[in-house]
């Protein structure tokens, strides 16, 4: 059996066996074993056709070689390698090493260590292994390389074919440019030839074109001498038909003056007969009329002294209706006071149609100025009530039923309006829970149920226009503002940066710094603000009502009245409180709201009390609400309080609350101050 030799290195060979398809045991010895592996397991490369030949010469060519190297191999203490050539069936013919090389084999192995021997073959067999796996590795990076090859080739023949559509597109495009030039040279040759003819006729033209000029201007050089001697004869003939219109204008006028003076001495004839006779009757007439004068005369002279005796009776009368103004003005302040200085009035609510079915409480007017409530609890599936709690009495100056009229609540603070005229300083305002009706007591609803503040305005210019008949001269001023979270707040200029503060005087009584005045001339332009101002007010949604007001408006009508030596200034404050509210029942984002509001309302208690206890310090000053009420709060001033409730259960606890305070507002009785009266300078 032949050995091959595989090259090792540059003086090295190592024999090699050939490769054997498996093992056969000859005798019974181990030692068979011994050159088994020695060879490296190679893969038979008959499987590849003639086209992946092909494509590896093709990557041989392009200089991309791909040389699998087998891991050497050791035997006996030496280093042996093998070279497979890629694309050779076959491994590549022995080398023969130089006769002089030497070479080192290991020691062998005594035949009976089968360990020695067993172990050394398992090493081989790891080093053939790993040889082949070397080599498929190698094989397979060639046929991946291969793949790419042939799929840039596709590209590059795609490309290449493309390339020769687009040379024929640009040579078919380039013969059809050629021939459009050629075209388009024939048609330049054809332009200049008839450009040169048109060029030449131009010319004869343009000569003869001198000579017409020529001949133009010589006519026009006639035509214009003509003009000239025209013009001068028509000058001539235009002035001599003015002449003769003048003269035909100057006879007929004469002419007309002829005819005029002959009327006219016809009519002076006429008239000089007329007055022959005019004159005779005009002596008799005379006489007539001087008798008459005389007459007249005498009557005139009565007629003067009646005259004087009337401006004395209308003096007298007007000095006692002043006198009697005066008597009124007192006795009707005197029973103003009677009737008392702070009056408290209560109204109950009605129920809304969407609001039939909460349960009231049990509400009992005993007679026009009082009235008793008390509590009920429901019966299930019951429409009847019973009374739980005992009844509590309240006594008011008034109280006004549900089905009280807004005319009917107005009829009882129009006399305060008239104390308002007389010079005192008027103060309404409305107290109670949210959704008790405040608002609408104040306000009103549509055109046909105006609250308070409508109807206090057109009395006022009612009786201004009274008094204006007897030599009174009023003049009216309006403010508008609202103390929402102890923050006073311009309603008639929303925009105003100005600091509004209080300021208190003991003759011109509270009085705002930096707020906005406006003077008033009819009742038209003061409901015009009164809008204005309601919409600018702040309102929110709480669980009483849906537009509840959430700060206190204050709404001042400033009040004038200039006669003879006197003036009086009064003033009619009315004021729309915010409805008072538990803590409780508030949501947590109105409750700084109403927080301020309890406040305010905590401290007009506080200031009732003082008063009716006779305080020497009233505290005025707690709240921004107090201080602006300080001058309708004392003095001789003229206060009416609205307390509304409404008659639901659930309100049961805030109507007795408001109740209470309103039965100990009506226990204030107010110091009495002389009323001052300015003298007119």
């Amino acid at each position: 059996m032949e050995r091959t030799r595989i090259p090792v290195s540059a003086n090295k060979t190592v024999t090699q066996r050939p490769a054997r398809g498996g093992l056969s045991r000859r005798s019974n010895s181990c030692m068979d074993l011994r050159n088994y592996g020695t060879t490296p397991h190679t893969t038979p490369l008959s499987n590849w056709n003639a086209q992946s030949t092909s494509k590896i010469n093709e990557i041989a060519r392009r200089q991309v070689s791909v040389k699998p190297t087998l891991k050497s191999v050791p035997q006996r203490g030496a280093t042996t390698a093998s070279t497979v050539k890629v694309g050779s069936k076959r491994p590549a013919p022995p080398v023969s090493a130089p006769t002089n090389a030497k070479v080192s084999r290991p020691p062998k192995i005594p035949a009976y260590d089968y360990k020695a021997r067993f172990n050394s073959l398992l090493e081989k067999h790891k080093v053939v292994q790993q040889a082949s796996q070397d080599k498929d590795a190698a094989l397979a990076a060639a046929q991946s390389q291969c793949e790419k090859l042939t799929e840039n080739e596709k590209i590059l023949e795609s490309a290449l074919d493309q390339s020769r559509r687009w040379d024929l597109e640009k040579v078919a495009k380039l013969n059809e440019l050629n021939s459009t030039v050629a075209a388009l040279q024939q048609i330049v040759l054809e332009k200049d030839a008839a450009f040169a003819d048109v060029q030449g006729q131009c010319e004869k033209l343009a000569e003869q074109n001198k000579k017409l000029q020529s001949d133009l201007d010589q006519l026009n050089q006639d035509a214009t001498e003509k003009a000239e001697k025209l013009s001068q004869l028509n000058y001539i003939v235009s002035t001599l038909e003015q002449t003769g219109r003048e003269k035909d204008a100057a006879l007929a006028a004469a002419h007309c003056t002829c005819e005029k003076l002959t009327e006219k001495t016809n009519e002076l004839l006429s008239d000089l007969e007329q007055s022959k006779r005019v004159g005779v009757d005009n002596e008799l007439k005379i006489k007539e009329l001087t008798a008459t004068v005389c007459a007249l005369e005498q009557d005139l002279l009565k007629t003067r002294e009646t005259n004087l005796a009337q401006e004395k009776l209308i003096e007298f009368y007007g000095t006692t209706i002043q006198e009697h103004e005066d008597v009124r003005r007192i006795m009707h302040n005197q029973i103003q006071d009677l009737k008392g200085t702070i009056r408290v009035f209560c109204r109950v609510r009605p129920p809304l149609p969407s609001e039939e079915e909460k349960p009231l409480y049990s509400i009992a007017y005993v007679d026009e100025a009082t009235l008793e409530i008390r509590k009920t609890k429901d019966l299930t599936h019951n429409t009847s009530s019973k009374t739980t709690d005992a009844p509590l009495e309240f006594v008011f100056d008034k109280v006004f039923e549900p089905e009280a009229s807004q005319t009917e609540v107005f009829t009882e603070l129009s006399q305060l309006i008239q104390s308002a005229m007389d010079g005192y300083h008027v103060c309404v305002f409305a107290y109670g829970q949210t959704g008790s009706g405040k608002t609408y007591t104040m306000q009103g609803g549509d055109c046909s149920s105006p609250g308070i503040i409508p109807q206090t305005v057109d009395l006022i210019f009612k009786l201004i226009a009274k008094y204006e008949k007897i030599g009174w001269c009023y003049t009216v001023q309006a403010s508008f503002l609202e103390i929402y979270n102890e923050t006073i707040r311009d309603l008639l200029n929303i925009h105003n940066k100005e600091q509004l503060e209080i300021r208190f005087n003991e003759g011109r009584g509270t009085t705002v710094t930096n707020l906005t005045t406006k003077p008033v001339h009819s009742p038209q332009e003061l409901h015009t603000l009164i809008s204005y101002a309601t919409q600018n007010r702040a309102v929110a949604v709480t669980n009483y009502n849906e537009h509840s007001s959430r700060s206190h408006v204050v709404a001042k009508i400033t009040l004038s009245g200039v006669h003879l030596d006197s003036i009086y200034s009064g003033s009619v404050s009315l004021v729309d409180l915010a409805g008072s509210e538990s803590a409780k029942t508030t949501c947590s984002e109105r409750m700084a709201e109403t927080k301020n509001i309890n406040k305010s309302l905590s401290a007009l208690g506080s200031v009732m009390n003082a008063l009716q206890n006779k305080d020497s310090h009233i505290p005025y000053r707690n709240t921004k609400l107090t201080y602006l009420l300080q001058s309708s709060l004392g003095g001789n001033s003229k206060t009416l309080m609205f307390v509304n409730i409404a008659p639901f259960q659930e309100c049961y606890g805030e109507s007795i609350n408001a109740l209470r305070f309103a039965s100990k507002v009506k226990e204030v009785k107010l110091m009495m101050k002389k009323n001052k009266t300015t003298i007119k300078n």
